[in-house]
């Protein structure tokens, strides 16, 4: 059917617009799907048996159709490292980077110098006064929460 499927889409591509040829062929695609899906089902049908009836007649045949299944004896699990570059791989994760310790070192230079050139400036720098924070509480709106209430809550 595969076969005859395949032949005659060759001859519906050289004619796409004869409408006997589009819908023999589409008549054959249909009977193939539908057979091909009957021969899946079987297929199944008769593995699930052969597990119900291996499993109590013949354990080893069970176990190796299972196996089977499986592709168990197929090793595609191959360890290309070797166990001293994973030795060596770890004992590095937990070595300090000398790189790493010169960058923070040149950060923590470069961050005094700013502290201290006159160019910072930041308005942070000054203790907040009481008289600021007297002015921002009372920009507050009245009567309003600033979080959850009692009545949320509950």
């Amino acid at each position: 059917m595969r076969k005859n499927l395949i032949n005659y889409g060759k001859i519906y591509s050289s004619n796409p617009k004869d409408p006997m040829v589009k819908n023999h062929y589409y008549k054959l695609y249909r009977e193939y799907n539908k057979c091909r899906k009957t021969k899946k089902k079987v297929f199944k049908a008769d593995i699930l048996e052969q597990l119900e009836t291996l499993h109590e007649d013949n354990p080893k045949l069970y176990w190796g159709l299972i196996n089977k299944l499986q592709d168990k004896n197929h090793d595609s699990s191959v360890n290309n490292i070797s166990p001293s570059d994973w030795l060596h791989h770890f004992q590095d994760l937990n070595k300090v980077n000398d790189n790493f310790l010169d960058r923070v070192k040149h950060l923590e230079e470069s961050l005094e110098s700013a502290e201290i050139s006159p160019k910072c400036f930041n308005e942070l720098d000054f203790i907040i006064t009481d008289n600021e924070i007297i002015t921002a509480i009372s920009k507050l709106k009245w009567n309003k929460s600033t979080g959850l209430t009692i009545l949320q809550i509950i």
